[in-house]
């Protein structure tokens, strides 16, 4: 796809963002033949949308969630900065055909992962993260049926990027020996008396893995991890459905509290 189609791709999907509008897939003459197009295609939809790219969103971290959008691995999305709210802050859901909730491990880069010879490690990546942040991400998709759409046209759409919203920062120490892999988290709606419990193993089997993972994955592309980027790592949690809800709260014990409300 040449340049032109690729940056009209992008305005398609933006159009739709805007307008609160669905589409049932992008024409063919649009649509990413590659992962390379729906990469290019994603940086313009973040190019015109008039707001900056402030990090990144891994979509489809567990095998059970990857089976349900047909997609045979991870995929990353970019973080705008309007697509982010506080913790207490409130959005509507109006339009939003997913309508769930996603409590996600979120980490503020202090250090640039800029093309290298090797692939990062771990303890590479941990070396670079400035701090760790508790989310909540609300997902959403501008496809009528998102199931069915496929990885390329996925990823051209920010890999079902909705609203996030940001806990207070934990300024501990991320090292070798923290333990997320094991740690649980838990979600209460406000219409729900028993909480909804997630672990840390759900998103690649460590929120740290999936870092690493895409660190990586976008110097195939030509991206990377920049300092100052906030990266929001995938589910702990079956994704919860709010519905009728007017308040999330998830409890992340010691990293820390967000919450997200609704106005409908």
């Amino acid at each position: 796809m040449n340049e032109e189609n690729l940056m009209k791709s992008g305005k398609m999907l933006w159009s739709t963002w805007e307008k609160g509008e669905k589409i049932t897939g992008l024409p063919d003459k649009y649509k990413p033949k590659s992962k390379l197009e729906a990469y290019l295609i994603q940086q313009n939809v973040s190019r015109v949308s008039g707001s900056k790219q402030i990090g990144w969103k891994i979509a489809a971290t567990s095998q059970a969630g990857q089976e349900h959008i047909g997609v045979n691995g991870p995929l990353a999305g970019s973080i705008l900065e309007s697509q982010v709210k506080k913790t207490n802050e409130e959005v509507s859901l109006d339009g939003n055909i997913m309508k769930v909730a996603e409590l996600e491990f979120g980490f503020k880069m202090g250090k640039n992962l800029p093309k290298t010879a090797n692939d990062y490690t771990k303890d590479d990546v941990l070396n670079a993260i400035d701090y760790l942040i508790p989310t909540i991400e609300i997902p959403d998709s501008r496809y009528l049926d998102f199931i069915k759409a496929g990885e390329t046209q996925l990823i051209a759409d920010n890999a079902c990027a909705g609203w996030l919203f940001l806990g207070i920062p934990y300024r501990g120490k991320i090292t070798s020996r923290t333990n997320l892999h094991d740690h649980k988290v838990t979600a209460l709606t406000d219409h729900n008396h028993e909480p909804t419990t997630g672990i840390g193993s759900n998103v690649l089997g460590d929120p740290l893995v999936a870092l690493t993972w895409i660190a990586n994955e976008l110097l195939k592309y030509g991206r990377f991890l920049a300092k100052g980027d906030i990266v929001s790592t995938g589910t702990c949690v079956t994704p919860i459905s709010i519905a009728n809800t007017k308040e999330i709260k998830a409890d992340f014990g010691l990293y820390g509290k967000v919450t997200a409300k609704f106005s409908d």
